[in-house]
């Protein structure tokens, strides 16, 4: 399939899936040429469009890739969903696309790029089994991202130092995406906090000990790092797991999209 497709908006449709009488999303695969690299890129692209499937499509988000034919090897560069269609699964459904598509193609090496600065969509491919060949880095680095939810469903990023919270907080990473940061002092479990209100920097282990003690406030989901390479650990594994995902996607999208 991805052999044949064009370069431009004319790609090739991966799926259907109906949400109601007036809408319906179609998701697509979709090829552009990279100049600065000299390279080409692959999308996979949702759009929502009325029941007779009209071509005014409304591009709700996409993932991004690349391909590399002679080594079988795939590498993640990003995702973007549009503000207004967050917080509905579709950056998990589009990395599901992604992971079935390449390992249907023979791509049996997936990995994303070191420069994946974004916490919740590696938080997302972990959840698929990707991972960082040394997990230890986790415990030893001081950049460590803590992904943490409330009792409400909230989720925040719990950094090792209020410092490195504030950095993030200067980012456009921040600046563009759906964030929301807990500064330790706030876990009002005994961290000492400068008077500048920058904390000591603790490991990740105190970390996992202190939420034991904060229960009442966040519960850990997953570690990550930035700027660090994952790989796909578990192919079959990951086969299974996202075309289960894909099967349900209809009434999982169902119950969010009108």
């Amino acid at each position: 399939m991805l052999n044949n497709i064009d370069y431009g908006t004319r790609g090739i449709r991966l799926d259907d899936i109906h949400i109601s009488n007036s809408c319906n999303l179609t998701v697509t695969v979709e090829k552009s040429f990279f100049d600065s690299k000299n390279t080409d890129q692959f999308f996979i692209k949702i759009y929502k469009t009325d029941h007779t499937g009209t071509s005014s499509r409304e591009n709700l988000g996409y993932l991004y890739f690349y391909l590399n034919p002679i080594t079988k090897t795939s590498s993640y560069i990003g995702t973007y969903v549009k503000p207004e269609y967050r917080s509905l699964g579709l950056a998990s459904m589009l990395s599901a696309y992604w992971i079935k598509l390449c390992l249907d193609e023979g791509y049996d090496f997936l990995e994303t790029t070191k420069a994946q600065r974004k916490p919740y969509l590696l938080f997302i491919l972990k959840k698929v089994f990707f991972e960082i060949d040394d997990p230890e880095k986790y415990n030893l680095s001081k950049h460590t991202i803590h992904i943490c939810k409330s009792n409400e469903g909230q989720r925040f990023l719990l950094f090792k130092k209020d410092e490195y919270a504030m950095n993030f907080q200067k980012s456009n990473i921040y600046q563009n995406d759906d964030y929301r940061i807990m500064l330790l002092g706030d876990l009002d479990c005994g961290i000492v906090l400068n008077k500048d209100g920058k904390g000591n920097e603790i490991s990740s282990d105190d970390i996992v000990k202190l939420l034991e003690k904060s229960k009442h406030k966040l519960q850990l989901l997953d570690r990550v790092l930035l700027s660090n390479i994952y790989t796909l650990k578990d192919n079959n594994a990951a086969y299974g797991l996202v075309t289960q995902r894909l099967n349900e996607k209809e009434e999982i999208i169902e119950r969010k999209i009108r």
